[in-house]
């Protein structure tokens, strides 16, 4: 086991800001984390009745609102309401008011695949309505871009704020690129993560008819199930995990609470397949390993890993092969939870919310379960927590992000 040092240089975690099916905001996220609730329920916000896939993990009772003025509103999709809510959060959660920054030195780095319900609205209202009903904002706000943009001119910050854009893998990507920034002096505070809004008819549909979205319809509290014998696809998710992210020296010298240190990030990709994961995963260890290089660890120091777990059966599979590669002896031990099987998969915000998980299990020194695992499937014998949270003694975890297109990432956490 490595013992690496404090160094005021690390890039500290000193803030979370959560959208999520089961919570918003750091203590309801953190209450429904270990007492293991639910997001799932039914679409029953749009007609289904010819969808293959007809239930979701919603973020409800999310009134935007309570941190925008009815113009900005009605100006933003979902996917912008859900980031400048969770930056709010976060931000609040650090302990730090916007108007008191050196804004100039702060960074918004967003990880997310497409503002879907924008693109949505305006192709209803074109062919529905007429030409003349599409929003004119609507080309400004299809860009995968506009949620790091409305964050930036939320708060007037106007450092870099560059937004990736990497499958399931983006808020991965996000978090090791604003980590990349504040190493390089780019920027004195990073706020990066995921966010995403893909709950609509053309996404729930199309990824229905691609056969990646669980069809227990009858059943949407129990469809999400990494890792369980007759899995049958993800279930839609939505939300934003945003970090706040600064140097040590910076946080200390202001006398911020530390929650924890993200200290490796690792990023590949399989040239493989745009659906179907590289079937030795070596591209995906790969990213493992990377990220616990950059940390100055090895395999051997991580206490637990936050799996991608999305509940297809390719994906676990192909993801314990992965894991066990990587943690050697240490597989059959190391616990694996998945938080997937509580708030469904959020797409470009699924990595962000993984990472708000694995911040807050460091600092409450808990594990959170992966429900629905009833059944393993004997392919996919890692320890996943089934059924309940449990103490442990943990130092550092390692957060899994793998997306379509074979894009890989990884991060590292540390107390």
């Amino acid at each position: 086991m490595i013992e690496r040092a404090r160094s005021p240089a690390d890039i500290v975690v000193t803030g979370l800001g959560v959208v999520s099916p089961i919570g918003i905001g750091r203590a309801a996220f953190t209450e429904g984390l270990f007492a293991g609730h639910n997001g799932g329920g039914p679409v029953d916000f749009w007609d289904t009745r010819d969808w293959r896939s007809r239930i979701c993990c919603r973020v409800r009772d999310f009134a935007p609102e309570r941190w925008l003025d009815p113009k900005a509103v009605r100006r933003m999709d979902r996917t912008g309401h859900f980031g400048v809510a969770a930056a709010h959060l976060a931000l609040e959660d650090a302990g730090l008011a916007p108007e008191r920054m050196a804004r100039e030195r702060v960074a918004v780095v967003t990880g997310t695949c497409a503002p879907m319900e924008w693109v949505w609205t305006a192709h209803e209202a074109c062919f529905t309505r007429g030409p003349r009903f599409v929003p004119p904002t609507t080309v400004l706000s299809t860009f995968p871009d506009a949620a790091s943009a409305r964050i930036a001119m939320q708060f007037g910050f106007q450092g870099p704020a560059p937004t990736l854009s990497t499958a399931c893998a983006s808020g991965a990507d996000a978090l090791g690129h604003a980590l990349l920034l504040l190493r390089a002096g780019m920027c004195d505070v990073a706020l990066a993560g995921g966010v995403e809004a893909p709950i609509v008819p053309s996404a729930m549909i199309a990824f229905g008819q691609a056969r990646a979205l669980s069809e227990r319809n009858d059943d949407p509290l129990g469809a999400s199930r990494p890792f369980a014998l007759g899995r049958d696809g993800f279930v839609m998710g939505e939300g934003a995990g945003l970090l706040v992210l600064e140097r040590r020296a910076d946080a200390e010298a202001r006398g911020a609470r530390i929650d924890a240190v993200l200290s490796g990030y690792g990023a590949t990709t399989d040239a493989w397949h745009m659906t179907a994961p590289e079937p030795e995963g070596r591209q995906r260890e790969r990213a493992l390993v990377e990220a616990v290089r950059m940390a100055g660890l090895s395999a051997d120091d991580i206490d637990f890993v936050e799996a991608h777990g999305t509940g297809t059966p390719q994906n676990d599979e192909n993801e314990t092969r992965v894991l066990r590669r990587f943690l050697g002896a240490r597989a059959s031990v190391v616990p694996v939870p998945a938080l997937k099987s509580m708030v469904g998969h959020g797409l470009g915000a699924a990595a962000g919310l993984a990472a708000c998980a694995t911040v807050v299990s460091l600092a409450e020194q808990r594990l959170h379960p992966t429900l629905n695992l009833d059944e393993p499937d004997p392919e996919c014998d890692l320890d996943h927590v089934p059924g309940r949270s449990r103490p442990a003694a943990l130092r550092r975890g390692l957060v899994c992000a793998f997306g379509f297109g074979g894009k890989n990432a990884a991060l590292v956490f540390e107390r």
